[in-house]
């Protein structure tokens, strides 16, 4: 699962050939992630997977806004079984968003 996840980060990062297929590519699979947000108990591989793309790619090739994307990733860190590392993701991943937009936004959730 490691090699599968890591395979998927350097085809996103990495592109293939043609920019607009690369483009494509990211919009998919930010549309795909946000929507298996809504399903329970998803593995934490998968959900740092997830942080990682929504962060890298969600404002730039998705078109999501910082607020949209921002409480996305608030969403995620009040699940209750996440463990330290797929948090770190999360938190990660929200300093992404945050430093590309101009105004401050507060998120809701108190990280403890």
């Amino acid at each position: 699962p490691a090699s599968v996840s890591h395979n998927l980060l350097f085809l996103l990062a990495s592109g293939t050939e043609g920019g607009d297929q690369n483009q494509s590519l990211r919009q998919f699979v930010v549309k795909e992630f946000v929507g298996c947000l809504t399903k329970p108990n998803l593995a934490d591989a998968f959900i740092q997977v997830i942080a990682w793309v929504l962060g890298e790619y969600a404002m730039d090739e998705a078109n999501m806004t910082v607020s949209q994307t921002t409480a996305q990733l608030c969403e995620l860190l009040q699940w209750k079984h996440l463990n330290l590392e797929t948090r770190s993701y999360i938190i990660m991943a929200l300093l992404k968003c945050l430093s590309k937009q101009e105004n401050k936004i507060k998120c809701p959730v108190i990280i403890r």
